[in-house]
């Protein structure tokens, strides 16, 4: 049974696609003008949540998918409100099933929540998916729910778009990521627009961006896709990249001229050791662009003031690993709160 009580969070269109249904996070109109990588990638579920209200002591969810899921990144967290369970699901198979159970300690838990004025309302049972999960159904089986309260989530949005380190690759769960450890510490909802290697500054992921009127501010996490050239193996000049700055900053920056926008360029990454002539140059032309459009809640981010020291990877020397995205997340909160009023967030 089908229920439409569901809330798909970060879910923006069920499409058929190579003889399969599939949610995409992006409209298929606009994945469809995406480079190639990102119309895959756009099927990713980064960030992405099922949310509900329990009625039943117990309930089962149903999801069909479209791949299959390594047991490494296959693992999804179930939280009531900003509470999760002790120990994360595994997806396995093509069917997995989630079995959710009230908690015992729910009322202490609402009590809690009220108290230090949590952004989640611990009624609220909200399923972090895989982030590599292609979710083809979902369905409950079992038990009783009611959709969510407009109160049981944060008002104030975020949206995120970047490379795989947005996305959240190597984090070790989906709330790991610097994404969602920086929302949850500021308390806002995430929308997560991360393109595992394929977030290339297409002009159709501009115009998404800037057409959307459901965030309240966004950061773009830049350069790191465009300055590797996959299917040639070889560097990117940096005029390829600032082309594509010329045309993607501002098409959303001028749609968008009362919102706070955090351009980020490279965090630490292996050129910084090795003497890759480009690193410099790729950061540089974000803070030229930034400065040249000068708006005043346009802001250029260091990626190493947010992440400068190498043992914050993963052995790719690329992602950040578990700890390098809690420096991150730490330092990107502390910078959006300094420059946001306390009002906005």
């Amino acid at each position: 049974m089908k229920t439409a009580l569901l809330e798909l969070h970060n879910f923006a269109e069920q499409i058929e696609h190579d003889g399969k249904w599939v949610w995409s996070r992006v409209p298929n109109a606009v994945r469809l003008e995406l480079n190639a990588l990102a119309q895959q990638t756009s099927f990713c579920m980064s960030g992405s949540e099922v949310r509900f209200r329990m009625q039943s002591d117990e309930v089962t969810i149903r999801f069909k998918l479209a791949n299959e899921l390594q047991p490494g990144a296959a693992l999804a967290e179930i939280f009531h409100g900003c509470f999760p369970e002790p120990e994360p699901d595994v997806f396995l198979g093509i069917n997995p099933e989630l079995r959710i159970r009230k908690p015992e300690k729910l009322s202490l838990m609402r009590a809690i929540a009220e108290q230090e004025d949590a952004c989640f309302n611990p009624e609220l049972v909200r399923i972090l998916l895989p982030i590599n999960a292609n979710i083809a159904e979902i369905e409950l089986v079992q038990g009783a729910i009611a959709a969510p309260l407009p109160e049981d989530k944060p008002s104030l949005r975020w949206l995120a778009y970047g490379s795989s380190i947005t996305h959240g690759a190597s984090a070790g769960l989906p709330s790991s990521t610097y994404a969602m450890k920086t929302a949850s510490s500021l308390g806002v909802d995430l929308i997560n627009l991360g393109f595992p290697g394929s977030a290339l500054l297409d002009d159709a992921a501009a115009a998404y961006i800037a057409s959307r009127t459901d965030w309240d501010f966004a950061t773009l996490e830049l350069g790191i896709n465009v300055k590797w050239d996959v299917a040639h193996n070889k560097p990117v000049p940096v005029s390829v990249f600032e082309d594509k700055l010329e045309r993607f900053l501002p098409h959303i920056a001028n749609a968008h001229k009362d919102k706070w926008i955090f351009c980020i360029d490279m965090f630490a990454m292996q050129g910084d050791f090795d003497g890759d002539p480009l690193v410099y140059p790729y950061r540089e032309a974000v803070k030229k662009r930034v400065k040249q459009l000068n708006l005043p809640r346009l802001i250029h981010l260091d990626g190493l003031e947010l992440l400068s020291q190498g043992t914050g990877l993963a052995s790719d020397l690329i992602h950040p690993s578990n700890s390098g995205m809690e420096k991150i997340s730490h330092k990107l909160a502390e910078v959006i709160l300094a420059h946001m009023s306390p009002s906005k967030v």
